[in-house]
């Protein structure tokens, strides 16, 4: 069941001024919660989700009119979760902070663990225990993903959480992470958790990953520019040198991911979406705000070259740096061009990839749908 949302249109700088805005709309959230089996069947999983983090949310920001967008995570099924918890765990709460998701994400061990299934605690979890926009006017959806039976615990627990998410105006789609034999008795419970809510049933190959795409060849520039801009970046703050660390270090996954996943995390580093939005952190994006204030900054917090400076030299460093930044963005811009999206896009329609049973494609696909019906430009033809 497709329920209408509002949206308004925000437009950010790294996309086509010619493009059609679309309906004009107020500005809407759509929420999405990934409801993950982390068991030792669905072995690969996480890394499908941490490594193609920046694909789907560069695709989500694609979208005309331009939506905020937020990501959760729920894991369940490993037994260091805690057997109080029905081995449930929160990752992550609802977020728009994706580089805090992304640490988070890289920080989970990979290692398998065999253990029992709580799909229906689960999805009782993440609708209780997150924090979803208020109201049926936002889009909200659940990704449960996994296999086994979906009534461990209890024939009613799954049950009971379909029709709360229904109050709730949640709807909620089940991935089926398939093994070498399709067991259709399993297959019937994750079918019917989507008929329940108004979702749909999809199959996953876990571990399964597209064809890559890369917009630029000329990775070990982009490598040295992506170094150049880090060095851009003076924190300040009481958390201004973690969320260094923690900036960097979500940019080193990526590198060690593949060369379109690093592509994609820089793509969406140098797009509106994240310059001009690390001012709590970043004394260049600090500068922009209007409240900047140098004469508050604490010494104590910032690098230990520049504790000793006055308010006005803080401010000339924050220029000088300020202005090598939106060089090296243009550089950047020479390889990572404005319609990225539409470039990979079509590699994928082309290939038949659009419909496949691969994690960052079936959620594309699938809130592609959804806001499409909706008469959102997704750039993407069904």
């Amino acid at each position: 069941m497709i329920r209408p949302f509002r949206i308004l249109t925000v437009l950010s700088f790294f996309l086509f001024t010619s493009a059609n805005p679309g309906p004009s709309r107020e500005y809407e959230v759509i929420d999405v919660v990934y409801c993950l089996d982390l068991s030792a069947s669905t072995n690969g999983l996480i890394d499908d989700v941490r490594d193609k983090l920046w694909d789907v949310v560069n695709e989500m920001n694609s979208y005309r009119p331009a939506p905020r967008f937020r990501i959760g995570v729920v894991a369940f099924s490993r037994p260091s979760f805690g057997e109080k918890n029905y081995y449930v765990k929160v990752l992550s709460d609802l977020t728009d902070d994706f580089d805090e998701l992304a640490y988070e994400l890289n920080k989970l061990r990979p290692a398998v663990e065999k253990g029992d299934q709580f799909v229906g605690k689960a999805l009782q979890t993440t609708l209780d225990n997150l924090s979803w926009t208020n109201g049926k006017g936002p889009l909200k959806l659940i990704y449960v993903v996994g296999n086994g039976r979906v009534d461990t615990g209890g024939s009613n627990v799954f049950r009971n959480a379909c029709e709360d998410a229904v109050k709730k105006g949640v709807t909620v789609h089940s991935v089926y992470c398939r093994m070498k034999r399709y067991n259709m008795k399993e297959v019937a419970g994750w079918r019917e958790i989507a008929r329940l809510t108004g979702g749909e049933q999809y199959d996953l190959k876990v571990h399964k990953r597209a064809p890559q795409v890369l917009v630029s060849e000329e990775q070990q520039e982009l490598y040295h520019l992506s170094e150049d801009l880090n060095r851009t970046y003076v924190h300040h703050g009481k958390y201004g040198a973690k969320r260094f660390e923690m900036m960097t270090s979500v940019d080193e996954h990526a590198l060690k991911s593949s060369p379109m996943d690093f592509q994609s995390r820089l793509f969406y580093k140098i797009s509106g979406n994240y310059q001009g939005h690390q001012g709590s952190w970043d004394l260049v994006d600090y500068l922009k705000s209007a409240d900047a204030d140098f004469e508050k900054l604490k010494p104590e917090y910032l690098p230990d070259s520049l504790q000793m400076h006055t308010p006005d030299e803080l401010r000339k460093v924050a220029m000088k740096l300020k202005g090598e930044r939106s060089l090296i963005i243009k550089r950047l811009r020479m390889h990572l061009t404005y319609d990225r999206q539409r470039v990979i896009r079509n590699v994928y329609l082309e290939g038949g990839m659009y419909q496949a049973d691969i994690f960052d494609r079936i959620i594309v696909r699938s809130i592609d749908k959804m806001v499409g019906n909706d008469g959102f430009n997704t750039g993407n033809t069904r």
